[in-house]
């Protein structure tokens, strides 16, 4: 029995492509996505994912579904967010107070600032957190906890940039550079020293407990017994003074994301220094970052201009070029330590994320061949070699779709040309063009050989062939053609060998060849896989493509086969030149419009056992007429209300899943958006 393991945005993900690197997914929410205000000031989550962000017009909530947009009762700008224990903290202008859902799914907000004792006049609140079982309240000048119902004011005689728990201490950055702890005898410098120049501290985190401190221009530093120490990182610390730190959050155990004014977001690695660096020209909507939050495996960005969210540890990355140069990419070759993708503007070479056209190369290049060393490029315009940033031909009498070795005669070559089959042999570890076979006058996109002397030639467009070859006279004989006719009710066949099987897709599904009774029929074993492509050449692993809906499946089929789907991967894909190259065992390329995806197929299948298909939330239930409470189990609707029922259900934890629910009278259908 063969279980599928479902990895998939339908289930579980989405992406924007990003360029000259290998990226993870961006995902854009723009104004006219969520409704509100440009500025997002801070962002949270609570327990089951509902991510909450503060907006220059309110309080945004989404639900994994749906964007929803809640105001301050004196419609006051929102500068801070914090989700904790079933309540969203705010802090506003002269205002902070929390938000509870009521029983019909709304939201419910309460003002605090009632329990304030002290003078209280120009205040904004700029971040909120927990501490030592209460909730911390920060302005510039002043600390406000609530707890147990009462509010405390503390007030220190420096201005506050940033503050942090750790443990049962309260630790704040300083605008004079310097690190202070919160006691009962007031506000005590934890740091013997200040930054470099006293700049201000403006951002803490903790990562493995340890207390990182980032300025606003002079890089980050380290607390360590008791001493600010600089991060020994030139390159880092040099682009966030030049991009102006704004914001810091860890990640994962062992990276650290920055925002900033200028430059985006950097994700960099502590152990190995490594940096990824997402800005407007890579998929982000702006490069001013005004919040961060880290939610289990996902980043959330609010942004001057909107909000992105990004899964830094995904299994899929993307390379894509934004500037037209390099055009849809149909196959790619690692080859030397580089890169070289074949496009239909020509041969790229990608070295050291740098990517360079290769001269003589324009036009159509469908397929890249290794053959004895040697990198050939089946052009538009013959077979070529390329040899470093040389595109150097070897023919150019027909323009050429592939190569494929000959069984048993290892320095034998078929090309299958806009013009029929041609020969070529490697002679002294040379690549030789021997010349065109006697063979259908027409053009042959590929071939599969059924044995050393038989093959099956695919016509581009219409029917195929079955030919004898005799390698001895340079020619091929056809045995049998083959068309459109009761069996294959589409002009154009697709041939391959599946499990030794000669294998044809035609009109969406399979059939093989019975050599004992030397005819085609239907491919019964993989009949579950009617509707669904072809799109790789590893003899035991098998990449499938859905010809009636998304996705792509990988299987062997023997064991688990896996479920790939992403909307924006398969926005990119090359309609009927979907292509997927083996690199190792664990990494994938799909050709893309614009770039490839690289897929780890490890990652990809741990990720998926760490899962968790979380059940469906109720948000909202209404009537045509009114809001029902989602508090009773048993719902009544009086006959003139039910004309028209609204049920608003949720996964916040699953990236654009599909729900399934049925009727009473046994109907089943699906919904994409919750509704």
């Amino acid at each position: 029995m063969i279980r599928l393991f479902f990895f998939s945005l339908i289930l579980l993900l989405s992406f924007c492509v990003c360029a000259q690197e290998l990226m993870p997914p961006v995902i854009n929410h723009s104004t006219k996505i969520y409704g509100a205000a440009s500025q997002n000031w801070g962002i949270s989550s609570d327990e089951n994912g509902v991510i909450y962000v503060a907006n220059k017009e309110g309080l945004l909530r989404y639900d994994g579904q749906r964007w929803e947009l809640f105001k301050l009762p004196n419609k006051t700008i929102i500068r801070s967010v914090f989700s904790y224990k079933g309540k969203i903290y705010t802090g506003s202008y002269e205002e902070f107070g929390y938000w509870e859902q009521n029983e019909y799914g709304s939201l419910k907000y309460t003002s605090l600032t009632h329990l304030i004792k002290s003078s209280f006049n120009n205040e904004e609140f700029w971040q909120i957190i927990a501490h030592d079982n209460g909730i911390a309240f920060r302005s510039f000048g002043k600390l406000y906890i609530y707890q147990n119902g009462a509010i405390k004011t503390r007030q220190p005689d420096f201005l506050i940039n940033s503050i942090l728990s750790r443990g049962d201490k309260l630790y704040l950055g300083s605008n004079e550079g310097k690190l202070f702890i919160l006691n009962e005898a007031g506000f005590t410098p934890v740091s013997e020293n200040s930054t470099k120049n006293s700049n201000p501290i403006n951002c803490l985190t903790l990562l493995n407990d340890e207390i990182f401190v980032g300025t606003r221009l002079k890089g980050i530093y380290k607390l360590s017994e008791n001493q600010l120490i600089p991060w020994p990182d030139e390159r880092l610390n040099k682009f966030l003074s030049t991009n102006e730190l704004n914001k810091i959050e860890a990640f994962d155990g062992k990276k650290i994301v920055f925002g900033t004014i200028k430059g985006g977001v950097l994700s960099y690695d502590i152990n190995t220094g490594e940096m990824q660096n997402y800005h407007r020209g890579n998929g982000l909507q702006n490069n001013t970052v005004l919040a961060l939050k880290t939610d289990k495996k996902t980043l959330w960005i609010g942004l001057d201009n909107g909000i992105d969210e990004i899964d830094l540890n995904a299994p899929i990355t993307y390379y894509s070029d934004k500037s037209g140069e390099l055009g849809a990419v149909y196959d790619v070759a690692y080859f030397n330590n580089k890169i070289y993708l074949a496009s239909n503007t020509g041969a790229h070479i990608l070295d050291k994320n740098k990517r360079n056209f290769i001269p003589g190369s324009q036009g159509q290049v469908w397929n890249f061949s290794e053959v004895s060393g040697h990198l050939l490029a089946n052009h538009n315009q013959g077979v070529f070699e390329v040899k470093d940033s040389n595109f150097v031909p070897i023919t150019e009498s027909s323009g050429s779709y592939r190569l494929d070795p000959i069984p048993n005669k290892p320095n034998f070559f078929l090309n299958s040309t806009y013009n029929g089959l041609q020969l070529f042999e490697v002679i002294n570890q040379s690549v030789k063009f021997e010349g065109s076979l006697e063979s259908p006058n027409t053009p042959i996109e590929n071939i599969v050989f059924q044995n050393d002397n038989t093959l099956w030639a695919a016509h581009p467009y219409k029917g195929f062939f079955k030919l004898s070859l005799n390698l001895n006279q340079a020619k091929t004989e056809q045995l049998k053609s083959y068309g459109y006719d009761t069996i294959f009710t589409a002009y154009k066949t697709k041939i391959h060998k599946i499990k030794n099987e000669i294998s044809f897709f035609n009109a969406e599904r399979w059939f093989r060849y019975n050599a004992i009774t030397d005819s085609i029929e239907r491919f019964k074993n993989i009949a579950n896989y009617d509707g669904y492509s072809l799109i790789s050449e590893d003899p035991d692993y098998y990449w499938f493509k859905n010809r009636e809906g998304n996705g792509l499946v990988y299987t062997n089929f023997t064991t688990d086969s896996i479920f790939v789907y992403e909307p924006l991967l398969e926005n990119h894909l090359i309609k009927g030149h979907e292509k997927v190259i083996k690199l190792n065992d664990s990494i994938h390329l799909i050709t893309l419009n614009e770039g490839y995806a690289s897929v780890n197929l490890n990652r990809l299948t741990q990720s998926r056992k760490n899962e968790y298909l979380e059940p469906p939330t109720l948000n909202k239930f209404s009537s045509e007429k009114s809001s029902l409470s989602l508090l009773n189990k048993d719902i009544e609707i009086p006959n003139e209300e039910a004309s028209q029922i609204t049920i608003q259900v949720s996964a916040p934890s699953l990236d654009h899943p599909r729900f399934v629910y049925k009727l009473s009278n046994k109907r089943r259908a699906y919904s994409d958006d919750g509704i």
